[in-house]
């Protein structure tokens, strides 16, 4: 494969995969949503695209915290705070969610309501834990 050497072509090349990738996504949302309406939500939920939007979702947004951690480190140059902070954040996060589907949704049981909270909690905690860690990484490195 050849070897591009001119930083513009490789600025351009990055450009048009951030199209085709926007194009992609806007399609299997499109089809998504297009399913959803004619053959109802749990159509739509069931369909295999949905899981690959939702991946490629999760996906895109773990390797731009990455960069952000990398230029937020570089423009601060602070430490990150204390760890039990962001824990507390996340499990006040996951205490709302969960009130808000028990006031929402009364006819639901308790241990569903928690069990909601605790994802809620844990789809907080990941990300604020990896950030946090990776600022730490970045740090330490730097003192090395």
């Amino acid at each position: 494969m050849y070897q591009m050497k001119d930083e513009r072509l490789k600025w351009q090349q990055l450009k048009n995969t951030r199209t085709a990738f926007t194009f992609q996504s806007i399609a299997i949302l499109g089809l998504v949503i297009y399913r959803g309406a004619v053959d109802g939500a749990q159509a739509a939920f069931a369909d295999p695209l949905w899981l690959v939007f939702v991946g490629t979702i999760v996906l895109l947004t773990y390797l731009n915290m990455r960069i952000s951690v990398q230029v937020e480190q570089t423009e601060t140059g602070k430490p990150p705070g204390p760890y039990w902070v962001k824990v507390v954040v996340a499990l006040g996060v996951g205490l709302i969610g969960a009130l808000i589907y028990l006031v929402a949704t009364p006819d639901w049981t308790l241990f569903l309501v928690f069990l909601i909270g605790a994802v809620i909690f844990i789809c907080f905690l990941v990300p604020f834990s990896l950030i946090h860690y990776w600022r730490l990484k970045e740090i330490h490195d730097e003192d090395e």
